[in-house]
């Protein structure tokens, strides 16, 4: 509702304190149309004590209270407008407003009725706009009658351009992007100097996210008036959407220089100082607005963000759960379990803390990833069979899990003596990457585990940790990468062979390791033992 607010200016004409008071009354417009509510209400408080009989003073006063949904005092001021000029239309569709803000449409009528029977509707275009104004604006909009009413003003007359940037706001309730794009640009063409209509436009086609036209329209709203705030604000918003923070900060910011800094407009530009990663300033100004303002559950939530990414996880948290606790659950986002499950694992809270993340990701499965940091956090501690349902749960909820999936979950099975799911999880490596040495070497080592090293030995790593070799020897620079894996492998397949008595192929094989480790004294020992024992039992 604050935004439709740019064609009051034009109610100037028939006021008949237009050319005497056109600096105050213009300056009070303007700080509307520039939203400084405050402002604009100082103004017209001002002017009604100067000129008290102006009627029209009352009615633009009363709009200003409308606008900062203060509907009570608008009543007051339309009211007092009607008892200095009785015959003055204005005020008694200022009053009808006021009802039908309050959803009593039959009261709003009687006033409405009223302000038709001071004038000819036949012949005057201003009881239309000041209808349509109050349909459109009211808290309760009948955008269908704005436009009818509008439409018989246009039989009257088609060159006033109040009438389409009424009507552009009509349709724009009604979500007829089209025909509001027609009526705004058919406003901006009788009234080149308007800056207002373009911005609408603008808004639209970023609803529309025809993000390439809606840069056109901003920039055409600021060519024609530079301080037009709405149009920054918007145009923060055009950047917003297209993921510029960073322009939709600092335009933002420019929007803050010409409007009054409200509790509303200082919270979006707390999330857009959050977005470009400026967490202290934005912490500055939502602490502020919280002490006064601590029954919005969205600055509390934004806190806790913030407060998170400076680290400062005490106060995050008692932010995130006074939150969780007073907002209603249908205002829960998966973004706050996912910062309530961050902040309460920071605090030790591992349980409840990753309890949250999974909630976050039942409600949006784009925040997998997390599950990744709790598996590590188990990892970390060692509870390896927590770590791998967590790096388990990741896989399963993830669209294409990755290599690195695969070996976390691999290893904290591994590290749980489980060693026949790591083996099929180290299995999955290689089906994904089989030219990589590592896959084969945890297979290797989770089947080693599987078997015995005595005579009784089936060689269930023998077949892993020759493919190992295989990738691992292709050239010299893999080889020299790979050398401790290949030492390994060379190890065990000596040591294998040699236990099965096949002890040509064991002394390949330490031949091989100490080209590697030349100074190896126990596998020098063994391959010395070998070849003793070969000497003795070979015939004479």
């Amino acid at each position: 509702m604050k935004r439709k607010i740019k064609f009051i200016i034009t109610l100037l004409m028939v006021s008949s304190t237009l050319f005497v008071n056109a600096q105050t009354i213009e300056q009070g417009l303007n700080a509307i149309d520039n939203e400084n509510y405050e402002t604009a209400r100082r103004i017209f408080l001002n002017y009604t004590r100067s000129n008290p009989a102006d009627a029209m003073g009352w009615y633009y006063l009363g709009n200003n209270y409308f606008f900062l949904k203060r509907n009570d005092s608008a009543r007051i001021a339309y009211t007092q407008g009607t008892t200095v000029n009785p015959k003055g239309a204005a005020c008694f569709t200022g009053l009808g407003k006021t009802y039908l803000n309050e959803n009593k449409v039959a009261d709003a009528q009687k006033y409405f009725d009223e302000a038709k029977s001071l004038v000819n509707v036949n012949k005057d275009i201003n009881i239309a706009v000041y209808l349509a104004d109050a349909y459109i604006n009211s808290e309760n909009p009948n955008a269908e009658e704005a436009i009818r009413l509008l439409k018989q003003a246009e039989n009257i007359s088609i060159k006033d351009y109040r009438i389409y940037s009424l009507m552009g706001d009509a349709y724009k309730i009604l979500n007829k992007g089209g025909e509001a794009v027609t009526a705004y640009e058919r406003s901006g063409d009788l009234n080149p100097t308007n800056a207002r209509p373009y911005a609408r436009v603008g808004m639209i086609w970023n609803l529309a996210r025809n993000y390439s036209q809606s840069k056109t329209s901003f920039e055409k709203a600021l060519n024609i008036d530079a301080n037009f705030a709405p149009a920054y604000r918007d145009f923060a918003e055009l950047y917003f959407n297209t993921g510029q923070f960073d322009k939709a900060k600092e335009t933002f910011t420019k929007y803050l220089e010409l409007a009054d800094k409200n509790d509303e407009t200082q919270y979006r530009y707390a999330q857009f100082l959050f977005l470009t990663k400026d967490y202290s300033k934005c912490l500055q100004i939502l602490n502020e607005k919280k002490m006064r303002n601590p029954t919005n559950m969205n600055l509390f939530r934004l806190v806790a963000y913030s407060s998170y990414e400076t680290g400062d996880f005490t106060n995050g948290l008692i932010a995130i759960e006074y939150y969780i606790t007073n907002a209603t659950t249908k205002k829960i986002i998966a973004s706050d379990y996912e910062y309530y499950g961050k902040l309460l694992l920071k605090a030790g809270s591992d349980s409840l803390g990753a309890l949250n993340i999974v909630k976050a990701i039942e409600m949006d499965s784009t925040k997998s990833e997390m599950l990744g940091d709790v598996a590590k956090l188990y990892y970390d501690k060692k509870s390896y069979g927590t770590a791998a349902y967590y790096y388990d749960l990741k896989i399963k909820k993830s669209v294409k899990p990755i290599i690195q999936d695969w070996f976390s979950l691999g290893r904290a099975y591994y590290f749980d003596s489980l060693y026949v799911m790591a083996d099929s999880a180290f299995k999955q490596i290689t089906l994904l990457s089989p030219a990589w040495p590592i896959g084969y070497q945890w297979r290797a080592r989770s089947n080693l585990n599987l078997d015995k090293m005595d005579s009784t030995a089936q060689g269930f790593a023998v077949p892993h940790y020759l493919l190992l070799v295989e990738k691992a020897t292709i050239d010299s620079v893999t080889t020299v990468k790979y050398r401790k894996e290949l030492m390994e492998s060379y190890s065990y397949l000596g040591n294998y062979n040699t236990l099965k008595g096949n002890y040509n192929e064991a002394l390949e094989f330490y031949a091989k390791y100490l080209i590697l480790d030349p100074d190896n004294a126990d596998v020098k020992k063994t391959v010395d033992a070998i070849k003793a024992s070969k000497k003795s039992t070979s015939p004479k």
